[in-house]
């Protein structure tokens, strides 16, 4: 369970200066006082926020690509390492506390003086999309809502994570792991399932998964789909292996995320 919750530390090793993006540096503290680590890119002219999240095991540098696409697309990015993760403080909670990084984020970027009062987005890859789904199932300010790559349901992947990275059987490894993370995190690991909360968020939604990812099956990217109340977008991408989409069909994928950003955003009501 230690292994699951206290991940190798991936610091970033690029900057939004690489992608010729200005950017500031954040240190910001949660309501549960864990220190974060992050950045904030702003555009000439912002027309809203975008919240952009890594996943599982890495760092605010992984997702620099869609750091860049909102940037360039009008839209300020305020990026964190998660608690647990780069250059963060606390341990990975898979969700029970996550929450709080993103709203200390949201905070942060709202008390800036060129983005006060924007609308705010979120775009989250992997663990990233599944915590997106989690906060904003309770977080009115999140407006429009990217999942990128999540699973529906937690104590699966645990189990196949144990296979893929250790070569044990999912059956009874997974099991026992998913047991202890559960005490360990003092909930159930259901109470994590972005599949329980997403019939929860009130903002629209677009659901991205590749067709071949590996680590995580399509079928989560449908469940969840199905689960969501409208407005609701999916995109399977054919050929896409996990948090590749990006890659595989990177102009699709530009000018879909803008195109959702701009028609959810431009009629969203400012955040008090």
């Amino acid at each position: 369970m230690r292994q699951a919750t206290h991940v190798p530390r991936y610091r970033p090793a690029l900057t939004p200066a690489e992608w010729d993006l200005p950017f500031e540096s954040l240190t910001i503290r949660t309501a549960d006082d864990v220190r974060l680590a992050g950045w904030l890119v702003i555009p000439p002219s912002p027309r809203g926020i975008v919240v952009v999240q890594h996943g599982y095991g890495t760092c605010r540098a992984d997702p620099l690509q869609l750091t860049a696409l909102v940037v360039r697309g009008g839209y300020a990015a305020v990026s964190v390492d998660f608690r647990g993760h780069g250059e963060s403080g606390g341990t990975c909670s898979f969700g029970k506390q996550e929450r709080l990084d993103v709203r200390a984020a949201i905070d942060a970027a709202l008390a800036h003086p060129r983005l006060h009062g924007l609308p705010v987005a979120y775009l989250g890859i992997s663990l990233g999309g599944a915590i997106g789904i989690l906060t904003a199932a309770e977080e009115p300010r999140i407006q429009a809502l990217i999942s990128d790559s999540s699973y529906a349901w937690l104590a699966p992947m645990v189990g196949r994570y144990q296979r893929v990275a250790y070569g044990l059987p999912e059956v009874p490894w997974g099991w026992i792991t998913a047991a202890c993370l559960a005490v360990g995190l003092g909930t159930t690991l259901s109470a994590l399932d972005p599949v329980r909360a997403v019939g929860r968020v009130r903002c629209p939604i677009l659901i991205i998964h590749g067709e071949e990812d590996m680590s995580i099956p399509v079928s989560h990217a449908q469940a969840l789909y199905q689960a969501a109340r409208p407005p609701k977008e999916l995109w399977i991408v054919p050929g896409a292996g996990h948090v590749a989409s990006v890659y595989q069909a990177d102009t699709e994928y530009a000018r879909r995320v803008i195109a959702f950003l701009d028609r959810t955003l431009s009629h969203a009501a400012r955040p008090a």
